[in-house]
């Protein structure tokens, strides 16, 4: 808690008690007052951290995980984990994948996002215990494929806590100048315990003016297959505007809000703004 100090203290102690005391009248008016305010000291001034909690959390999960497996696994088997996720992603018939995709690139004059390379910049605040979240980014796209890779770190005075996101294989099932609509699968890793996750994505976007003025939402969860827990949920609302164009580089800005949960525990109340750019 925030404290006084030194001889501002008794000072601050007399004065406080002739403002309070001086009269019963004075006193029961004074209280009304003081009340609410005291309240609010005490809401913001014994307001703690979370990200320690999230740290503890992620720990009890690794431990958990362990004792699950009976120290039988071993490092060789975080390629198996990679070679399943890819045969499950592909496990549909790459013909029609094929015809869709060409499809879609011969509309990418027409409509240049189809083929694209996306950077952004998101800053978030979460009030009130003064939490700090970054999450740079990149997205690739490719006529009917994407692929998106983010650093996500949080932090406050109890700690850091930080995962880098790779969603390796999205689907571009909507792209026009008005809609758009993208899932896929990837990975969610933990860099503090060396924690690696499954994560599935869905994006969608409703666009105005040429896609000059965008409203994107995005759906993040991430699971523990080996012991049911959910290390992370997240959902990102924000409204971006173009600001200038050079060449093929577009440049905006943009505001919004983003919730993560984290191990069905800590919830955070991300305030966002930030930079993007768009390659087309």
């Amino acid at each position: 808690m925030y404290q006084l100090k030194g001889a501002f203290w008794p000072l601050f102690c007399l004065q406080f008690d002739r403002f309070i005391f001086s009269t019963k009248d004075n006193f029961m008016k004074r209280a009304k007052i003081l009340c609410p305010l005291l309240g609010l000291m005490l809401a913001f001034g014994t307001a703690e951290g979370q990200v320690g909690e999230v740290r503890k959390d992620a720990r009890a999960n690794k431990e958990s995980t362990k004792s699950n497996n009976n120290g039988d696994r071993r490092s060789g088997e975080s390629s198996a984990f990679m070679g399943r996720l890819f045969i499950d992603a592909f496990r549909i018939s790459f013909r029609g994948i094929g015809l869709a995709h060409h499809k879609m690139l011969d509309r990418r004059f027409d409509q240049p996002w189809i083929v694209s390379l996306d950077a952004s910049m998101p800053l978030g605040y979460h009030f009130p215990h003064h939490t700090k979240f970054i999450a740079p980014e990149i997205t690739g796209k490719w006529g009917l494929f994407a692929t998106n890779a983010r650093i996500n770190r949080i932090w406050d005075r109890t700690g850091n806590f930080q995962t880098v996101d790779w969603q390796i294989l999205q689907f571009n099932f909507a792209t026009s100048a008005h809609f758009s609509l993208r899932a896929g699968v990837g990975i969610s890793v933990d860099t503090e315990f060396n924690q690696a996750y499954p994560e599935f994505t869905i994006n969608s976007g409703i666009h105005f003016q040429e896609r000059s003025l965008n409203t994107l939402l995005e759906y993040r969860v991430s699971h523990d297959p080996e012991n049911g827990a959910t290390p992370r949920r997240e959902f990102i609302i924000k409204q971006e505007k173009l600001l200038a164009t050079t060449g093929p580089f577009n440049f905006g800005g943009f505001g919004g809000f983003t919730f993560q949960r984290w191990f069905s525990n800590t919830n955070f109340y991300f305030i966002q703004a930030g930079m993007s750019i768009h390659l087309r």
